[in-house]
């Protein structure tokens, strides 16, 4: 306590250490087999290193007119990111980058919190300033290798460097906003707010090349910006149609309009451009609630969100704004306490995420091809899973979750379908006072299903991570 108020103060350091894997190129309809399954084509020195340090302070107090808050977060990192990239082609040859990355993330907001009566009057102001700079060191067809990983390769400080790329990144996102929360009654509870943002994007980037790369030494230099202001929405109801004790049911509704700045490409390719901001508007309803004297909780909605401008990746590695989306479907989850140690849990998910409107350069046809109407890639039809906790003050402890992937594409013009997939984590573990020993397992079934897309887009893919056992000592306050 400070005063009539109250400071908080965080801080926090974190260094990780991560060895990338190789993504595996597509063929076609499907991923090669050409390459082994955990075949490693990066340099001998392959790392992405990062070192992070957050300060974030916080500090609320009384006044005539409610409660101030306010919020100030300060954070730095410094990335190494280090790969190497098969072409595409499958001929053996890769590409190489050294990348030196700095990061500032700076945050502040505040606000006041007023009571009317039944209604809480929100009002306030907040600012995010963003800067990223890289250097790029990059090495193409910096060596060629065979293509069962037999052979173990040089690091980035041993090969030619025949590109050089540089961009440094700006940006201010302020924003005011107001919110009214109303509950005219114990059933009903109405939200609505609106916000005004303000967003300035600045980008300076360079590239040089050098022979072999190109057949003379090349430089180019662009610097681009985009100012954007617009304001957003946001409506919500919910109405408490019964209640008995701990068991309720609330009904729920809301609208949201809102967008963000596209995501800066810190990849190895001159890209100087500025990308449109994406926009969305999402609509959703459900019911919420809990039965059996609250100790089954319940939630069950259906939503429909229609996107402008998402950022995609194209083939090639570069980022795009994709032209629309439609995103629609359905997600039902309960959480069942059969006792104070032990909890079984259940959810499904229906998404059916579809490009609106999208022309996709396809190399191969060297031709643009209209994908309207196709599902985006690895967008999940189907997702459930269910699990068990039993978690008693002392003693032994266990939790069980087994996960399920339905089918999806790998690419944007759906020839390219992979099936559907089953995992299994689970975690065993002793506690006694304030210590805890436990062996967690993740995808204790060891499957290899490709889950994400790489930095060249629909090309390649990552591989989930194969089964994987941690030790874990930890200090718990009680």
């Amino acid at each position: 306590d400070v005063g009539r108020g109250q400071l908080q103060v965080d801080v926090s350091a974190s260094l990780v250490r991560d060895v990338p894997l190789s993504p595996v190129i597509r063929e076609g309809t499907a991923l090669t087999r050409l390459t082994p399954l955990d075949a490693d084509f990066n340099p001998a020195d392959a790392g992405i290193d990062e070192n992070k340090l957050q300060l974030t302070i916080g500090y609320s107090h009384p006044t005539p007119w409610g409660t101030w808050a306010t919020l100030a977060s300060f954070s730095r990192s410094h990335v190494d990111d280090v790969r190497a990239f098969l072409h595409p082609d499958l001929s053996g040859a890769a590409d190489t980058q050294n990348q030196n990355r700095t990061i500032l993330d700076d945050y502040l907001d505040t606000h006041l919190a007023s009571h009317f009566g039944r209604a809480t009057l929100l009002v306030g102001a907040d600012l995010l300033y963003g800067y990223g700079r890289q250097t790029t060191l990059n090495g193409n067809n910096a060596y060629t290798v065979p293509l069962d990983g037999s052979v173990v390769l040089p690091p980035t400080t041993q090969l030619p460097v025949n590109e050089i790329g540089y961009v440094s990144d700006k940006r201010l996102f302020a924003g005011q906003y107001v919110q009214l929360d109303w509950k005219p009654d114990r059933r009903w509870d109405l939200v609505a707010g609106v916000r005004l943002n303000e967003i300035r994007d600045g980008k300076f980037a360079t590239d040089l090349t050098l022979p072999p790369f190109t057949p003379t030494r090349q430089y180019a230099a662009r610097q681009a910006s985009r100012d954007n202001i617009r304001p957003t929405e946001t409506l919500g109801v919910s109405n408490r149609v019964w209640v008995d004790g701990k068991a309720e049911a609330v009904l729920y509704a809301d609208y949201r309009n809102v967008f963000k700045p596209a995501a800066l490409d810190f990849g190895p390719d001159y890209q100087p451009d500025v990308l449109h901001p994406e926009t969305a508007k999402s609509y959703e309803a459900g019911l919420k609630g809990a039965a059996a004297d609250g100790r089954l909780s319940y939630q069950a909605e259906v939503f429909h969100m229609d996107f402008n401008n998402l950022v995609v990746r194209t083939e090639s590695g570069f980022l795009t704004n994709a032209a629309a989306e439609r995103l629609k479907g359905a997600e039902l989850e309960a959480r069942y306490r059969i006792r104070d140690d032990l909890i079984v849990a259940a959810n499904y998910a229906y998404h059916d995420a579809r490009f609106a409107h999208y022309r996709l350069f396809d190399g191969d046809a060297n031709a643009y091809v209209d994908v309207a109407g196709k599902q985006l890639p690895l967008s999940l039809r189907h997702l459930a899973s269910a699990g068990i906790v039993y978690a008693p003050p002392h003693g032994f402890n266990a939790t069980l979750v087994l996960t399920y992937a339905g089918r999806r594409f790998l690419d944007e013009e759906n020839v390219a379908p992979v099936g559907g997939y089953a995992k299994c984590d689970a975690t065993l573990g002793y506690s006694v006072g304030h210590y805890q020993l436990s062996l967690e397992g993740s995808n204790v079934t060891n499957q290899r299903p490709p889950v994400s897309a790489s930095e060249f887009g629909s090309e390649s893919f990552y591989r989930m991570n194969a089964r994987t056992l941690w030790v874990r000592f930890a200090y718990q306050e009680l």
